[in-house]
């Protein structure tokens, strides 16, 4: 959707396939990167783009590559690294891989935590190891463009297994 302010907001909706393998999201998500870079170009069009980006396989769960969709999960193991998408991190949720690697050629923010242990980003566990969880629900901003006010966060699991985000944005 496009909405009008003073000039155009592009609002993007993504929800990317839960088993598919971080890879895979990447390539899902790359056709809303090269719109939003296109669109960039023009200084009249901003750009907001939100959803649930099921970035929630790290700990164990990279390790299953039922979970995670992924044919290479044993070469990334053995070699340290995904040659599909960048470098491999054990010590990073994949949102904070997201964050890094996805977004750190962009101005597109999200002001919310990344971290799996985060009271909207719920994690599964057993007998104290992390087997599951993470940030699915991502709100992103131009940074070039606006300015976050002010964010918030709904109690978990009250209408739905997501937590509602909300920004307040303002033009810069």
């Amino acid at each position: 959707a496009t909405c009008a302010v003073p000039s155009l907001v592009d609002f993007v909706a993504v929800h990317l396939d839960a088993f598919a393998g971080r890879s895979s999201r990447v390539e899902q998500f790359a056709p809303v990167l090269d719109k939003y870079r296109s669109r960039k170009r023009d200084d009249r069009v901003h750009t907001v783009v939100g959803g649930d980006f099921t970035t929630h396989i790290h700990g164990v769960a990279t390790l299953h590559p039922g979970l995670t969709g992924d044919d290479y999960w044993f070469y990334r193991l053995w070699r340290g690294r995904d040659d599909r998408t960048a470098s491999f991190a054990w010590n990073q949720t994949e949102a904070e891989w997201w964050q890094a690697h996805v977004f750190n050629h962009t101005s597109l923010l999200d002001p919310f935590d990344k971290h799996a242990d985060s009271n909207h980003n719920p994690s599964v566990t057993l007998a104290g190891l992390k087997l599951w969880g993470g940030k699915l629900d991502w709100l992103l901003f131009d940074t070039d463009f606006f300015v976050c006010d002010d964010k918030r966060v709904s109690t978990p699991n009250v209408a739905s297994d997501h937590p509602y985000l909300r920004i307040d944005l303002r033009l810069k």
